[in-house]
């Protein structure tokens, strides 16, 4: 990869760097949602869900299909909530290890 592929990537990872984002990314792993099934989900309004979406739809995310006035949205790939998932867990593995973290320095 070369820095331009680097930089791709971090615009990428940005995009997942909120957890309401990495909530739908759990939530679409399980199967297309509408905004409002996502925005009760995710106890937030329809709107601030739909602004999500539309950013996650913008980096090619998540995708939507229109069926009569209903949107669904889908994960792009399903690939992408299995990699979420996974670093959730080596996360809570390495908190679990070294405790909190303060000042981005892990402490025992």
């Amino acid at each position: 990869m070369n820095e331009k592929d680097f930089e791709l990537y971090a615009q990428m990872l940005s995009t997942l760097a909120h957890p309401k984002r990495l909530m739908i990314v759990e939530l679409l792993g399980k199967g297309e949602k509408t905004v409002g099934e996502l925005a009760e989900s995710l106890d937030i309004s329809m709107q601030n869900t739909s602004q999500h979406l539309r950013l996650m739809r913008d980096r090619g995310l998540v995708m939507a299909r229109k069926e009569a006035q209903t949107v669904y949205y889908r994960l792009t790939s399903l690939t992408l909530a299995e990699c979420c998932d996974r670093v959730r867990r080596e996360m809570l593995d390495i908190l679990r290890e070294y405790g909190n973290f303060t000042s981005g320095i892990a402490k025992k």
